[in-house]
């Protein structure tokens, strides 16, 4: 099984942001509180290069450190979401902790399109 990780940082190397893929599933792991704009243009170029090569792709987007989510966070979830439809897949949000983040989601009505739960078993 051919597996891929990206392990990317901010420009001032304050955090690590795991992309790792395995088979068809794509697990993204962000382990700060806040996430900056140019985290998200990481997470959308990196996992819109491994979508290229997946038919059915699951794609997990663990938010369980994240505090905080700009809202054009939002844009780049909900683009992804799009691009892994297109390719016939799942797209899903996990460990939503945050009550900002959840109040975003839910004003929004992102968590009207997308699917979010607490499924730490799938996240190793």
């Amino acid at each position: 099984m051919m597996t891929q990780q990206d392990n990317m940082h901010t420009s001032q190397d304050l955090k690590p942001l795991t992309i790792r893929r395995q088979g068809r599933s794509i697990r993204v792991r962000l382990q700060d509180r806040y996430v900056l704009l140019g985290d998200l243009d990481e997470i959308q170029e990196a996992v819109t290069r491994m979508l290229e090569e997946i038919e059915h792709p699951e794609v997990v987007v663990d938010l369980g450190e994240v505090a905080y989510l700009p809202s054009s966070g939002l844009g780049m979830l909900i683009a992804l979401h799009r691009r892994v439809a297109r390719r016939r897949g799942r797209f899903r949000l996990v460990n939503v902790k945050s009550d900002e983040v959840r109040d975003l989601l839910s004003i929004s009505r992102v968590d009207e399109v997308l699917e979010i739960g607490s499924d730490r078993a799938t996240l190793s």
